[in-house]
């Protein structure tokens, strides 16, 4: 069995190997072989003194306080379970700040002998698949949810999701300019061959003791989609070029292209997209090494990044015009309150969404185009008969309904922005989902396109619709 530490195998917080063990308290206080000897004469715990007081009191009020024990009960399993979260946290009292180093490995690690394919690594996790219908329009998705103690976890949030092919190049739908209804099997020879993954990111939560591990990647094996009841995956750490962790990255968008993984970097200072060559730098650890890195068997390594003229919240691609997309998330209204799209967020100068050539992008350039909508989680553009059709996911913690909002523009030119009238109830129309949506990413198969999205709180799904069907009047 893989060596890791004891907090790994903390009850619903393992974040990397599967196997099952006897499960210890999350503690750094106590050795694992301490016993402890009760004392009759020690102060009572506070579950204790509650109990006591209830024993005290009258009848009427043993109902009432018990009624109320009740009620807190269940508030506090609502706040964790379905918001992944703490009392605290929900009303924005945040504990003090916490010093966030990077973990890094002792030992320098030899490419030839270390790197492994993505279809080579053991899946470890298993995820249950599902079709239903998640929308305000009923429109069926079909997708996955995560393994218990991926689904229950407040150590990790679930943020970017992607699509990859093993096992050759990544098809570029732009050099056929072909609208939705024209594609047929034989347009994406890519998919003929490989296993099909779906890529998610998490960004580690420091408030609840991860802050040193950063951000993760999940790889799905969804090759058999619509043929099985469930998916194999595994967590891989993403670490710098020095192997080590990034501390404090939201992750909140990835997008894989061009071979190479993009994930945005939000943190401050930073306002750019690191790179992660999946094919050349996904890399085995030796069974002794594993510990320096919280059990994981496999890191990601960083190759190269680079800046975008806006804080990148996420990324995504337009496969038609060949540009990559970055948007920045901006909250309208105080951090206690549910996400409502008012229009009077519309015009707040962060909401900003960009597209750009890779090869021709800097801080300073292109300019982005604005003004979209508030609390934007994902992005993304595709030609559609005539015009193009850009998506945008939009939601505030896990309470309120998520946006998806269909805009309809004109063509998209390289060096203009779309034209948008946010206002106008001909252009834009306006899916309402779970709690919690984020990155968006549309995914060119044989049978069309699709896009995918994944929820943050509540029952965490990752899911894929159909684009044809997101088109509704």
């Amino acid at each position: 069995m893989t060596s890791a530490t004891t907090e790994e195998y903390s009850a619903g917080n393992n974040d990397e190997e599967g196997e099952r063990v006897a499960l210890t308290p999350l503690s750094i206080e106590a050795a694992d072989d301490h016993v402890v000897v009760h004392d009759e004469t020690a102060t009572p715990t506070r579950a204790q003194a509650v109990f006591a007081i209830i024993r005290r009191a009258s009848t009427t009020r043993r109902c009432c306080l018990l009624l109320l024990l009740a009620l807190c009960t269940t508030i506090s399993f609502i706040v964790t379970h379905d918001l992944h979260t703490s009392i605290p946290r929900l009303f924005g009292i945040k504990k003090s700040a916490l010093s966030i180093e990077p973990v890094c490995l002792s030992t320098e690690l030899s490419h030839d002998e270390h790197t492994v394919s993505v279809d080579q690594m053991d899946l470890n996790r298993v995820a249950t698949a599902f079709s239903k219908r998640l929308s305000s329009y009923a429109i069926q998705s079909t997708g996955f949810e995560w393994d218990e103690r991926d689904a229950k976890t407040s150590k990790w949030r679930p943020q970017g999701v992607t699509t990859l092919h093993a096992g050759h190049h990544h098809y570029h739908h732009h050099q056929q300019q072909q609208p939705f209804e024209e594609e047929s099997k034989s347009s994406d020879a890519s998919l003929q061959h490989g296993e099909r993954y779906v890529l998610t990111s998490w960004y580690e939560r420091k408030e609840d003791g991860y802050a040193g591990r950063g951000a993760r990647i999940s790889f799905v094996n969804v090759t058999d989609m619509q043929q099985t009841n469930s998916y194999s995956y595994r967590h891989v750490l993403l670490v710098d070029s020095n192997f080590c962790t990034l501390p404090g990255i939201h992750v909140g968008g990835i997008e894989y292209q061009r071979e190479l993984l993009h994930v945005v970097d939000s943190r401050k200072g930073m306002q750019s997209v690191i790179e992660f060559d999946v094919h050349n730098d996904l890399y085995e650890l030796p069974q002794e090494m594993r510990d320096e890195m919280f059990g994981y068997r496999y890191v990601l390594v960083a190759s190269a990044s680079f800046h975008v003229p806006t804080k990148p919240s996420f990324i995504s691609y337009d496969i038609d015009s060949d540009q990559f997309i970055v948007g920045t998330y901006t909250r309208c209204g105080n951090k206690v309150g549910i996400h409502v799209d008012s229009k009077n967020c519309y015009s707040q100068p962060n909401n900003k969404l960009v597209w750009f050539d890779k090869d021709n992008v800097s801080l300073d350039s292109p300019m982005p185009c604005g003004h979209y909508f508030s609390e934007m989680q994902g992005a993304t553009s595709a030609r559609v008969g005539k015009n193009t059709v850009i998506w945008v996911s939009s939601s505030y913690g896990g309470v309120g309904s998520s946006h998806l909002h269909m805009i309809t523009t004109n063509i998209l030119d390289s060096s203009a922005c779309p034209d948008v009238d946010l206002s106008s109830s001909n252009s834009v129309a306006t899916h309402r989902f779970l709690p919690g949506l984020e990155d968006l990413h549309i995914e060119q198969t044989g049978n069309g396109r699709y896009l995918w999205s994944l929820t943050e709180f509540g029952t965490r799904m990752v899911f894929a619709t159909a684009i044809n069907d997101l088109l509704v009047p």
